[in-house]
């Protein structure tokens, strides 16, 4: 399947990668299923404070965009889309690109899919 073969070929600091990638998320779903604790709380307002403070300045500082402080209050529902779309990759091992459908092997390699 997609996920063996990709954390099969993926380095260790990609493991690193996607925890702090995904860690709003996964620590909200711990939150929600497991109830709150001190430790979990504080990582989560740390991870958010972090991201809304490097969405400002990418915004704001980066791109000279005024107005993005008005849309800070998204950042949660994007970070749980991303989080779905992320999950959603490991159902199947094709991947569309460029206009082509390939099958990821089990060593991470693309093949193109046969057509039909």
């Amino acid at each position: 399947d997609r996920a063996t073969g990709v954390f099969t070929w993926m380095p260790p600091a990609g493991y690193l990668g996607t925890i702090l990638l995904h860690g709003f998320s996964l620590l909200t779903l711990k939150i929600l299923l497991f109830g709150p604790d001190p430790l979990c709380a504080g990582l989560l307002a740390a991870l958010l404070g972090v991201k809304i403070l490097a969405k400002w300045h990418v915004s704001r500082a980066l791109l000279g965009d005024r107005q993005s402080h008005a849309s800070l209050f998204l950042l949660p529902l994007g970070e749980w889309i991303a989080f779905g779309a992320w999950l959603s990759g490991y159902r199947s091992n094709r991947v569309l690109w460029r206009g082509e459908v390939y099958t990821l092997e089990p060593q991470g390699r693309l093949t193109p899919y046969p057509q039909t």
